[in-house]
Parts: C-alpha cells; sequence; structure tokens
C-alpha cells in the first residue's frame, strides 16, 4: 500500500506532498551535474518500514537471487571468508533494513521514501534516488541487472549504477556544478576526503559496522569504488550517460584504464560429500601469478596448518587435511599466466582442465 502518491497520472511531481517541492528543486541541479535531462518527472511515494523489509524479503526469494545467494554463501564460507554459521541472507535482509531510508524501483518507476526517515537522510536519498530514476530513462536498469548469470558482471554492472548516483549525488551534496566541478574535487586531497566519507558512513550503522570485512567490502564497493570509476569515466569522457561501454568486469571496474580480458571465475560444485569450490584466476604477468601462488599456499597454511602436501603438477601443491583436500597449482589459458585452486572433500575429488578452458575478451 502506497502511503502517499506524489505524482498525477502522467507522471508529474504533485503539488503539497512531503517530497515534490524537494524533488522538484532537485531535478534542474541533478540535470546539471549530471549532463543530462528527465524526459518526465518520477513518480515519488512513501511506504513504511515493514513494507521496505517486506519488499525486500521479496527481492531475496525470488528464484535467481535466492540460487545466487545460496551460491555466494557457500563459497564465501569455503574459501573462509565468512564463519559457517552466519546465515547469509537473514544477514543481508537485517543491513539492508538498516541502511535504506529510500529506493527506486525501476519496474514500478517509483521512488520510495521511508516514512519516519531522518530529513537530513532524506535529503541525501532523493538527490541519489533521482539519479537512479534519471538512469532508467535512458536504459532499462531493471533488464542490466538482470541480465546473463555472471556474478562478477553483474557487480560491475551494479558498480557503474550506484557509483554514478553516489558521485553526482556528492558532487552536488559538495556545491559543484556541470562545468566546474566541485571545490572538494579540485583541491589536492579533496577527492580522498570525498571517498573518506562514503566509508565513514558505514560508522552511523551498528549492524554495518559489526558484520564480517568481507560483507562490509561488498556492499562498499558498488558506492566506493563505482564512484571512482565514474569519476574516471567522465575526466575522460566528460558528463553524460555513462552506460555507454559498462565494465565486463570488477577488474575493469578497479583499474579503469585497462579493461584487459584477464580476470577470474569461480564455481561452487555440489557433491555427495559436501560442497567443492573450483576457482580459476588470470593475471596480465607471470610475476603476478607467481606472486598470488605465492599467497595461495599461505592462505592454506595459514588457514587449516595442514602437515603434509602432495606435489601436483610443476610446483604445484595438494593438501589434505581436516576431511578437505585443496589443490593450488599454476596454469595458463589464453597466453595468461594463472593459478587454480580447488578445495574438495575428501574422496570426492573435483578436477578442471585449465587447456580446456575459454577466455572471454570483452568487447
Amino acid at each position: 500500500m502506497l502511503a502517499l502518491a506524489a505524482c498525477d497520472e502522467k507522471g508529474k511531481v504533485a503539488e503539497g506532498s512531503a517530497y515534490a517541492s524537494k524533488v522538484a528543486a532537485l531535478i534542474p541541479r541533478i540535470e546539471q551535474v549530471t549532463g543530462m535531462t528527465f524526459k518526465t518527472p518520477p513518480r515519488v511515494a512513501t511506504k513504511s518500514a515493514e513494507e521496505v523489509k517486506a519488499f525486500l524479503a521479496q527481492q531475496f526469494a525470488e528464484s535467481k537471487a535466492a540460487t545466487e545467494l545460496e551460491g555466494q554463501e557457500q563459497a564465501y564460507k569455503l574459501l573462509g571468508l565468512i564463519p559457517y554459521e552466519i546465515n547469509v541472507k537473514r544477514l543481508y535482509l537485517e543491513l539492508l533494513a538498516e541502511q535504506v531510508v529510500g529506493y527506486y524501483e525501476p519496474k514500478a518507476k517509483t521512488l520510495y521514501v521511508v516514512e519516519g526517515a531522518a530529513p537530513e537522510a532524506v535529503g541525501i536519498t532523493l538527490a541519489h534516488e533521482l539519479v537512479h530514476a534519471l538512469q532508467d530513462q535512458y536504459v532499462n536498469l531493471d533488464s542490466i541487472q538482470q541480465a546473463g548469470n555472471d556474478n562478477d558482471r553483474a557487480s560491475a554492472t551494479q558498480a557503474v549504477i550506484e557509483g554514478h548516483a553516489t558521485y553526482e549525488q556528492m558532487i552536488l551534496t559538495l556545491g559543484g556544478d556541470k562545468g566546474n566541478g566541485s571545490l572538494a574535487d579540485k583541491l589536492p586531497g579533496g577527492w580522498d576526503m570525498i571517498r573518506q566519507q562514503i566509508r565513514d558512513a558505514k560508522n552511523q550503522m551498528p549492524k554495518l559496522s559489526a558484520a564480517p570485512m568481507l560483507v562490509q567490502e561488498t556492499l562498499l564497493f558498488p558506492y566506493l569504488a563505482g564512484a571512482e570509476y565514474v569519476r574516471a569515466y567522465e575526466a575522460a569522457k566528460g558528463r553524460g550517460n555513462p552506460f555507454a561501454h559498462i565494465p565486463q568486469s570488477t577488474r575493469q571496474v578497479l583499474h579503469s584504464a585497462k579493461f584487459i580480458a584477464a580476470g577470474d571465475a569461480y564455481q561452487v560444485v555440489k557433491t555427495p560429500k559436501g560442497n567443492a569450490i573450483v576457482w580459476l584466476v588470470l593475471f596480465d604477468t607471470p610475476v603476478e601469478a607467481a606472486e598470488f601462488l605465492d599467497l595461495a599456499n599461505q592462505t592454506v597454511v595459514k588457514r587449516w596448518d595442514p602437515k603434509e602436501y602432495l606435489r601436483a603438477g610443476p610446483d604445484g601443491k595438494r593438501w589434505v587435511e581436516g576431511g578437505r583436500e585443496m589443490l593450488v597449482k599454476p596454469v595458463s589459458v589464453g597466453g595468461h599466466a594463472g593459478v587454480l585452486w580447488i578445495d574438495n572433500p575428501v574422496g570426492a575429488r573435483v578436477e578442471l582442465d585449465a587447456a580446456r578452458a575459454t577466455l572471454v575478451r570483452a568487447p
């Protein structure tokens, strides 16, 4: 149930609503900082905190999202990145419910604000979500977020979406305009201040601050790394629609100048004896691959403290400890040096022939 509709049937911002005047005042400023023009003003409505929680739960319950989240949880646990007792779905629901002040819903083409939200938070949220509403008028946000089944590519897309909204919202908040940027962005150390401001925001959220570091960084990535990517993109291309060439991987987000094909892929494999994980990582140079191989072996020793290992091919190692069998060895795929990591239950050996792997190159 929508408690407050802030638009008429044609999508024009309605008069007299709690947020109509704020939205109307923000629209020309957002158009100025982004260099993009609203084709129609967005619809605005409110939802109770309970309705928002129900909406988030529904998103996680959808079959594709539920399957992907289960796979992520198993991968994180198999890699030792989160404790086995954590229920990731429940944790994410709690964290998002703590953070959400408002959100733009592409399917409904509506910007929702949580009832009772602090006024100072609402102003920032409206600016951020209005950028999403603007994005959706130039590219179908719902479609590009649902495209394919590549988790890393989806994370890269999400980084552009959230990074664009974060960067433009920060520039607007700090008094920037389309032609001149912001004072903070120009001063020495100015962008570092903005980055730290984004990172420090988590300190105002007790549940996020107490979450495992992997969860914190995963949730921060699209906003922080994404904002840095959009900043670099605008410096090279100028302001405007950043979706003409979306990065194909998070590596391209983190190293926007490279846009190279190397990267990584992993898959959780279910066996009769338990879950296994296969992880293939490729690098630009053999030196980088060798450094990662050394770190991978150190990680195995630190995590399991195995008493012995068996050699597995040229300079590879196969460790057995605590009912688990870990393979770490150098490989080469498409001319890129890499490392293969396989962790499976003893007696359910999982293998990958790296020589048959295919390198998918970004367009």
